[in-house]
């Protein structure tokens, strides 16, 4: 499975739609685009991959308010590729300060944002010059 995270969002789930397979789709509000196409702003947009087995702490309620780290499908729809993060101030400015220390103008670095809940910390996994890299990012502490 890719990890890589086109798109981050805070959004509340609105309707969910459930089958017989292990995930399920829902219809998400967005609030606040902190990575990615800032016009799916205050859209509502349809994201698959809720409650899948290979991605911890991956399920919804209706009423959910969340941080999303989804992929741009071909189909127009998001797929959820890490854990739903709960809004906090505190995650919401990790999020941020994470997305803010990703961008490369010099087109020498790709780099992908993931998040771990299990240690409440969010991470980086980046290639530059062939070389695949996985670190924690450091938020600073005016940030905890």
């Amino acid at each position: 499975m890719d990890h890589t995270a086109s798109m981050v969002f805070t959004g509340t789930v609105e309707k969910l739609y459930r089958s017989r397979l292990t995930t399920y789709r829902g219809v998400v509000k967005v609030k606040r685009v902190v990575k990615g196409d800032t016009s799916f702003s205050d859209n509502t947009v349809i994201v698959e991959g809720f409650g899948d087995p290979n991605i911890c702490h991956s399920d919804v309620r209706e009423r959910d308010t969340r941080i999303f780290l989804v992929s741009l499908l071909d189909n127009g729809h998001l797929r959820l590729n890490s854990s739903v993060v709960r809004v906090t101030v505190s995650n919401l400015d990790k999020a941020v300060e994470a997305v803010r220390g990703n961008i490369n103008t010099c087109g020498l670095m790709m780099i992908d944002l993931l998040y771990d809940r299990t240690f409440g910390s969010f991470w980086r996994r980046h290639k530059f010059q062939g070389v695949l890299r996985l670190d924690a990012i450091q938020v600073p502490d005016r940030l905890l």
